[in-house]
């Protein structure tokens, strides 16, 4: 079996996929949709979905463990503590052994509150991480409909736990699952009970001194650099034996250093003088990491070690610290307002509390004091820049029904909803004129749109609106549209060649030029100029030359509304392949598909794009699910008796999975290898039902392509249970063959068995 000689199925099938694309006509809408049972490819994807909902639980129990260990600590008593702290030992050596994760586990505040649970549920908002897996009460909710009775009252336990949680102050735990190793499980015990001295002695209000380095004797308390006790400087010297004034020592050493240094210096992108300790690989070589963090704050922004923070991320985190030590919830609730990934999602009353969060930091950035802020290593002004350029890129992502809902009126920011109660707040000028702005962007958008046929003209508010979008002069805005205008003919349709000769003029303003074009472009042309507009915009952003920011608003557009497809789906994912490769031959052909031979690209693969695609799916998992799911449903529908009013077109949903699958193949990871793996297991199945459905052999020669761009991506990645899948495929040749579709399908048949009679002897 030699999965390393990756499988080279002929790819020479150019003319006959456009071929197919005129075969499969459009089917017209005549009822509504009926969505069926969901097996297959959508039925292995839920069962994936159980897999994970097992984790949940696990993850549940976890919780409870922790929020029984606070109870015991703060109770006082020994014998309490003592079981808590073996349970808890127990729990993270039963999370280390369900494996496929990375070692750790973080708790963090997110303090959005909770649709029906009224404004005290923000108190217990908190979200669990599990490597990709993620973990909330609304999550969790739906799990225990999937799982049924074992899961009955996970969401009570693991509601309660939070509540636990969060009336002790905690906004981030970090635990590192616990390896069978006598080592690590006597230092996981050190550091709990010594947190559980701490925990104790801080909410009994007494005196924290130092009284020796054995914790048992008594705690050694060690002091951060703005004089507060610290919990993981205090668990950095019990689990390392060091004496108290030896920490005190190396805190005031690197707290003065990460004063000192200047800006892009590597000690700028710590949050706190703990972290920074492990920044010295001289240090880091000799000190072992607590096994438990608690109020970290970085874990507010940062899921992973090796992931840094940057300099004004690190330094707001050090101003948050500063201002709520010691048990406040305020950081995590602050955070999230900024940095939440989720801004196209929410409501215009979601929205508003955000921009109150933000207001109230604003707020306490100018009233910090000045003697604290001689110690602390921030510029005020770079503070609020972080602040309010993150609220500018949520806002950017809003959505144009919740931003008309969202408005300022009399110097106050004003949320209306039909049926709902209007809500008014006093917020920071600057957050209103960011709304301002944003209205008037939308505005400005619709004029955009209707450029291609000159309906409107632009005034000087347009040029001044487009120059603060793209970060440039009211000059250089006029520049732009005169461009944009120059790419459309009397017809309002799109010239592609002139587009390629302001390439360059346009790669100028590459922070926003893309994302400019991709909403505000793509859906005001003609139905037929489109295609040609898509690939102009593969050579613009091969030209950028920052896959990065183009993907993000690629997949989060993708993933935007994941049980809802849009013709800019397939867009979406071709562009994304683009992004994902060194070169690409095709940019100046107009083409509706991204061909196959790419899954012969290894080499040449850009992995800033790759590394950046996989983590945001896998992230992003549960939505990236339903988005497959949807689209195979709607195949399946599409492929079955009765026709469905407002279903896309059968031609369009294959070649949407055919995108989808090609793109995983090439990003690979968690999500995407089982999504193809999934995919292997339906399509590499005669028997299976995509292949048996009332118009399936109108497209059976569209599903064995299918099937062959399944199997190269699944001998990409060279997992076990795929290579038996494949294995299995060269024994079906004659009941493939069965399925009809002439001597074409037969020839695609013949070349995939001879490739995989080749690799599994």
């Amino acid at each position: 079996m030699n999965l390393a000689a990756e499988l080279d199925i002929n790819t020479d099938l150019d003319e006959e996929i456009e071929g197919l694309f005129k075969d499969l006509g459009e089917d017209d809408a005549v009822e509504h949709m009926v969505i069926p049972d969901m097996p297959g490819l959508s039925e292995t994807l839920h069962n994936e979905e159980q897999r994970m909902d097992v984790y949940r639980v696990h993850l549940v129990d976890f919780t409870r463990q922790v929020s029984s260990f606070l109870g015991a600590s703060l109770s006082g008593g020994f014998r309490a503590t003592e079981a808590a702290v073996t349970r808890l030992v127990e729990r993270l050596s039963a999370l280390h052994e369900l494996g496929d994760h990375v070692g750790k586990v973080l708790i963090r505040h997110r303090g959005r509150g909770l649709e029906g649970e009224g404004a005290n549920s923000a108190k217990y908002d908190y979200t669990v991480c599990f490597g990709a897996l993620k973990l909330d009460i609304p999550l969790l909710k739906d799990a225990e409909k999937r799982l049924g009775q074992p899961a009955e009252h996970a969401t009570v336990d693991f509601r309660n736990a939070l509540k636990t949680m969060g009336s002790y102050g905690i906004h981030t735990l970090y635990a590192s699952t616990l390896p069978h190793d006598a080592q690590a499980r006597h230092l996981l015990r050190l550091c709990l009970n010594v947190l559980a001295d701490y925990l104790r002695m801080f909410q009994e209000g007494k005196t924290l001194k130092y009284e020796g380095i054995d914790p048992w004797q008594g705690l050694p308390v060690v002091l951060n650099p703005a004089g507060f006790p610290d919990p993981n400087l205090t668990c950095l010297a019990a689990v390392n034996g060091l004496k108290p004034r030896t920490v005190s020592r190396l805190v005031d050493k690197i707290g003065s250093l990460m004063l000192d240094v200047g800006p892009g210096h590597p000690l700028k992108q710590y949050a706190s003088v703990y972290d920074a300790v492990f920044g010295f690989e001289k240090l880091s070589d000799v000190l072992v990491r607590p096994p438990m963090e608690i109020n970290n704050a970085r874990w507010l922004i940062n899921e992973h070690e090796s992931q840094p923070l940057s300099d004004s991320q690190a330094r707001l985190v050090r101003f948050l610290a500063r201002e709520f030590p010691n048990g406040s919830q305020a950081p995590g609730k602050l955070v999230d307002s900024l940095y939440a990934t989720d801004f196209g999602c929410v409501n215009c009353f979601h929205l508003m509390d955000r921009m109150t969060l933000a207001s109230d930091l604003l707020k306490a950035m100018g009233k910090a004091a000045p003697h604290r802020k001689s110690q602390v290593d921030f510029s005020l002004e770079n503070l609020e820049m972080e602040v309010l350029g993150n609220l500018e890129k949520g806002l950017a992502r809003v959505s144009e029904p919740v931003l008309k809902n969202l408005c300022v009126s009399n110097d106050a920011l004003v949320a209306r909803q039909p049926e709902r109660d209007e809500v008014r707040a006093c917020v920071d000028e600057r957050i209103l004129d960011l709304v301002s702005f944003f209205h008037h962007r939308s505005q400005t958008k619709k004029k955009m749109e209707s450029l291609p046929f000159a309906v409107n003209e632009f005034d000087k508010s347009d040029y001044q609106t487009i120059a603060r979008d793209f970060g440039s002069t009211v000059d250089e805005a006029k520049d732009l549209v005169r461009i944009f205008k120059l790419c459309f003919d009397d017809g309002g349709h799109f010239i592609r060649p002139v587009f390629e000769e302001n390439i360059p003029a346009l790669a100028r303003y590459q922070d926003h030029v893309f994302e400019f074009l991709w909403h505000y472009l793509q859906n005001s042309m003609h139905r037929e100029d489109r295609i040609s507009f898509l690939n102009a915009l593969q050579v613009l952003i091969d030209r950028m030359n920052q896959p990065q920011k183009a993907l993000t608003v690629l997949l989060e557009d993708f993933l935007h509304d994941p049980e809802t497809i849009q013709f800019h789906d397939r867009n979406a994912l071709m562009l994304c392949s683009v992004l994902m490769r060194t070169f690409n031959k095709e940019l100046h052909k107009d083409t509706e598909y991204t061909p196959q031979e790419v899954l012969k690209v290894k080499a040449g693969l850009d992995q800033r794009a790759v590394i950046h695609a996989r983590e945001f799916l896998d992230a992003n998992r549960e939505r990236f699910f339903v988005k497959i799911r949807t689209i195979h449903t709607l195949l399946k529908q599409a492929l079955g008796k009765y026709k469905v009013k407002g279903r896309p077109p059968t031609r369009y949903l294959l070649i949407l999975e055919w995108e989808a699958y090609i793109l995983l193949s090439l990003v690979g990871g968690a999500a995407a290898e089982t999504v193809v793996g999934s995919a292997l297991g339906e399509y590499g199945n005669p028997d299976s039902e995509i292949y048996h459905l009332p118009r399936s052999n109108q497209a059976l020669l569209w599903l064995l392509l299918l099937l062959q761009v399944v199997a190269q991506g699944a001998a990409r990645f060279g997992r076990p249970a795929d290579a038996v899948l494949l294995s299995q495929i060269k024994n079906r040749e004659e009941f493939f063959v069965a399925l009809g579709g002439g001597e074409r399908a037969r020839k695609q048949i013949r070349n995939l068995v001879r490739q995989l009679k080749r690799n599994f002897k």
